[in-house]
């Protein structure tokens, strides 16, 4: 069985009951306007996104960088927030994120392994890599 990142996603925020997002990505406007069609499309309901419009990813920015794109976000009519791109650091900041919002906080990195231990047959709790991993 095969998935991708999107898929992976998309079930991801199912199953965590995000139906309501507000979103971060490194992305151009142009790429922002494409990801928040796809999320709606899917049946999400985008209540805030913002980008840092860049032409793609950074693997190398500060964790810094990420964490105050999300808390320039307004989260507060959110059901969760998702972190697109793969090549954009999240997984260091995914606990401290959820603890400092109080909402679920899905990243794309995230959910491609959460969807690949599904399909390996692990369904144990890891536990430092937000409540996607420990409770799904």
């Amino acid at each position: 069985m095969a998935t991708t990142t999107s898929t992976a996603v998309v079930e991801a925020l199912n199953i965590a009951g995000v139906k309501r997002l507000s979103v971060g990505a490194p992305y151009s406007d142009s790429i922002m306007d494409k990801l928040k069609d796809f999320l709606e499309k899917n049946d999400f309901e985008v209540v805030k996104i913002k980008g840092l419009n860049m032409a793609c990813g950074e693997g190398d920015l500060p964790l810094d960088v990420t964490y105050n794109l999300i808390r320039e976000i307004d989260v507060t009519r959110a059901d969760g927030i998702f972190i697109s791109c793969t090549d954009f650091k999240t997984v260091e900041l995914l606990e401290i994120l959820e603890s400092d919002f109080g909402k679920k906080v899905i990243s794309s990195n995230q959910a491609t392994m959460w969807k690949l231990l599904r399909l390996a047959g692990m369904k144990t709790s890891i536990y430092g890599f937000g409540s996607l991993l420990r409770e799904y």
